[in-house]
């Protein structure tokens, strides 16, 4: 049978002239909880009546309340203090003596004095208390637990009717789960897709603005530090550029053209759609301090192919035979020297992707790190792995224009094998 978990039960009897009057009601809980108010000259009663209503109740938050009237069961015994009354009729007898006063000493004279008389209250029983208290506690949990299943039947009856509902309900939304989800899926991959068209159209001018700036600079200082002027200086130059961190170097651009000279507004990344002009100007700072050291490994590599090749013999004879010396540098040993730093260019293509997750946290650019970053912090693991799948399409796409370069450099290295 399903029973309620609230309820209310009352019982009222007599007995042993004490009127006990016991109320029981309770309301929803995942345990019991049971509280009982009654007297406090019956307290000793308390866990009798507990153990009742574990007994009669499994669940919920049951209140238990006591009232007893006992005025009718009340014996008063009247006790007689012996030594004091004695102490006082000899004092009166010698007072009396003393100034030979004339009566008699009563025993009304005697009761009205302080503390002869004493009247206490009769022991009650206490077994007997508790087992009345007890006997009415059951009629009322009687009386609880018929109005508990009264209102489970109710309850047994409404979810019965709510039953088929229900399982409409599910039916209609089993039929339609396949086209929910369906569609649920097509706005979250167009939402998807419009985010990381974004995202990947702001980091791809980021990189391509940076790799711009390292091909032009490092190519023309790569070929002047092959003349061995100031070595010393190119040397500490080039480590001190190679040694700083892009976001260090992102920080002090942020600072002194960003706060001191006002050249950007550092943090206020302009929409590409709506200010294109403003968007390369910011992103051009950004990618300074990314080509910087990249410029530094480029120059570095390039100044080595280039001496390398400057002391092969044809580089020797088309100087023996009054050729110009740039022009050989130029039209010759560049040439020749290009191979190596192409395919380091691609790697450094596939590179820049990486420094830009940290170079686009300093400058508040909103391209595919930052999104990586908070994807990751989020633990939103989808945008992870479609983010990561397109940096490793930009790391294989690097790679393969670098090697289609060096064949147009180089013919030899086709492979054809003729």
């Amino acid at each position: 049978m399903v029973k309620s978990m609230t309820g209310y039960g009352r019982a009222r009897e007599t007995l042993h002239q004490r009127d006990i009057t016991v109320e029981v009601r309770s309301v929803n809980n995942r345990f019991l909880d049971c509280t009982v108010k009654m007297p406090r000259a019956y307290v000793f009663a308390e866990d009798a009546v507990k153990a009742r209503v574990r007994a009669a109740v499994s669940r919920g938050k049951v209140d238990v309340f006591v009232t007893i009237d006992a005025s009718a069961a009340d014996v008063s015994v009247v006790t007689v203090n012996q030594p004091l009354a004695r102490g006082y009729y000899q004092a009166l007898t010698q007072l009396r003596d003393m100034f030979s006063l004339e009566g008699e000493i009563t025993p009304m004279a005697l009761a009205k004095l302080p503390d002869v008389l004493t009247v206490s209250r009769a022991e009650e029983d206490l077994e007997t208390v508790a087992a009345d208290i007890c006997r009415v506690l059951d009629q009322a949990l009687a009386a609880y637990n018929d109005m508990r299943a009264v209102e489970g039947c109710r309850l047994a009856e409404d979810i019965a009717g709510r039953l088929v509902t229900i399982e409409t309900a599910v039916g209609r939304v089993e039929r339609q789960s396949p086209q929910t989800v369906s569609a649920y899926r097509e706005r979250l991959e167009k939402k998807m897709r419009e985010v990381l068209a974004s995202k990947t159209l702001v980091t791809l001018c980021l990189s391509l603005v940076s790799f711009v700036l390292i091909t032009a600079v490092s190519l023309p200082l790569g070929l002047l530090s092959a003349n061995g002027k100031l070595e010393g200086l190119h040397t500490a130059v080039n480590q001190f550029c190679m040694a700083v961190p892009p976001f260090f170097t992102g920080i002090l651009i942020s600072w002194l053209f960003g706060i001191t000279l006002h050249a950007f507004v550092p943090g206020d990344f302009p929409k590409l759609e709506e200010h294109p002009g403003k968007t390369l100007i910011y992103l051009f700072f950004a990618a300074v301090s990314i080509a910087i050291p990249r410029v530094a490994m480029t120059v570095r590599m390039l100044r080595s192919t280039v001496i390398s090749e400057m002391n092969k013999p044809y580089v020797r004879t088309a100087i023996a035979r009054g050729n110009d010396r740039r022009q050989v540098l130029w039209g010759h040993v560049l040439k020749n020297s290009l191979v190596p730093t192409v395919t380091f260019l691609g790697q450094t293509m596939a590179e820049i992707v990486a420094g830009s997750i940290v170079v686009e946290q300093v400058f508040s650019i909103p391209g595919l790190g930052r999104m990586l970053v908070a994807s990751i912090s989020n633990q939103d693991y989808p945008v992870v792995e479609a983010i990561v799948v397109i940096l490793a399409f930009w790391v294989v796409l690097s790679g393969t224009l670098a090697d289609l370069v060096n064949r147009c450099i180089d013919p030899r290295l086709g492979g054809t094998g003729r």
